[in-house]
């Protein structure tokens, strides 16, 4: 009777012990958790820009970037020269997987020395794919280009502290910005290496008639392409015959 109850008491005690082990991970606390308000941006007709809103906290000590990056292709910067009057483009540098939308946010004001951990604009990899050895006037030419449209940022965002612990980010987006998924990463740096990071995603894309036209441009080219000459066509007929009822 003993043993049996020996057994029984081992048995619990082993039970118990897994039970509390599996639930340590659900109980742990996550040194740094962030939201979006929205995890969608609706691109309708009239839009003239949008914010992505970032929320955050940090349970642990040390300093906190957020990145966020738009879909990432292909692109191809081209050098122009002038050969007898005409500018003509001389070479080309394609780098490999760019991301179209850059901005970032950092708790601190020396946002240069987060460089060093690949975070910041000027952090951005560039790996070009064809043979062209000097790539820095591409790149520069390139980075240029997207801060005039806005699409990578000229500043670092502000990071707003409601208390020591709860932080937001505005990230404010351009009219015209490329539509895609969006991933929003948090890192947490301490004692000079990242020790924590987390991705939130933010779809955007259009919506309403917008998104059916576009869709439609993008599966039935010949006939979207026939709907416009139709239509502008029959733009230039009526006015043609409003004017000469006018006349």
């Amino acid at each position: 009777m003993r043993k049996f109850l020996l057994n029984v008491t081992l048995g619990l005690s082993i039970g118990a012990g897994a039970l509390f082990a599996s639930a340590l991970p659900a109980l742990a606390v996550s040194p740094l958790k962030i939201d979006v308000a929205y995890n969608h941006l609706d691109i309708t007709t009239g839009f003239t820009g949008g914010d992505i809103v970032v929320y955050g906290k940090r349970n642990w000590r040390g300093e906190i970037a957020l990145v966020i990056k738009g879909p990432e292709r292909d692109v191809i910067v081209r050098r122009k020269e002038n050969i007898l009057g005409a500018w003509i483009n001389k070479s080309w540098v394609r780098f490999k997987s760019v991301p179209e939308y850059y901005d970032f946010s950092t708790s601190v004001s020396d946002y240069k020395s987060f460089e060093k951990y690949g975070i910041g604009v000027d952090a951005i990899s560039f790996v070009a794919t064809n043979s062209e050895k000097k790539i820095d006037r591409y790149k520069d030419a390139y980075l240029a280009q997207q801060r005039a449209r806005r699409f990578y940022a000229g500043e670092p965002s502000n990071m707003e502290f409601l208390d020591p612990h709860f932080f937001k980010t505005r990230f404010q987006v351009p009219a015209n910005v490329p539509k895609g998924v969006y991933t929003v990463t948090a890192y947490l740096i301490d004692q000079g290496r990242i020790a924590y990071q987390e991705e939130v995603q933010v779809n955007v894309a259009q919506v309403g008639f917008n998104s059916h036209v576009n869709k439609f441009s993008q599966n039935n080219g010949f006939s979207y392409a026939a709907v416009c000459l139709f239509i502008a066509l029959l733009s230039g007929w009526l006015s043609n015959k409003v004017a000469r009822r006018s006349a």
